[in-house]
């Protein structure tokens, strides 16, 4: 069963179907952290998955970026239903980046034969 996940995986990633570790664990049916255990092993196995940056990328083949200037403006935005609005912090949802960049290293990608669907933008041409 362990090899036959990891093989989901590596499908539904490229796919586009999946992109965070919680997407796959739920389509698995397994924990987070029996994702980034098999995220893991096919790493060491020489399978460069994904990264969760742009700059891991470069060893990798795909990453979800996140704009630290967005994840700012919704810290302010939080900060202002504190302290403006009265919320309290203990009860509010916790925040990421509500639209990050699905980025493909494309010489990885060339190299092993992965071919990236619609939806991402080549790393060299992301700002």
């Amino acid at each position: 069963m362990h090899v036959e996940r990891l093989f989901q995986i590596v499908f539904l990633l490229m796919s586009g179907s999946c992109g965070t570790a919680k997407e796959l664990a739920e389509h698995c049916s397994v924990s987070v952290r029996t994702i980034q255990r098999d995220l893991d092993a096919l790493s060491l196995a020489g399978i460069p998955v994904f990264a969760g940056e742009k700059g891991i990328c470069e060893a990798g083949v795909t990453a979800l970026s996140i704009s630290y200037y967005n994840l700012g403006y919704q810290t302010g935005e939080m900060a202002y239903k504190i302290l403006k609005e009265g919320a309290d912090p203990g009860k509010m949802a916790i925040e990421t980046d509500k639209n990050p960049t699905k980025l493909y290293n494309k010489e990885n990608c060339d190299t092993l034969g992965i071919k990236i669907p619609d939806g991402y933008t080549e790393m060299n041409d992301a700002k």
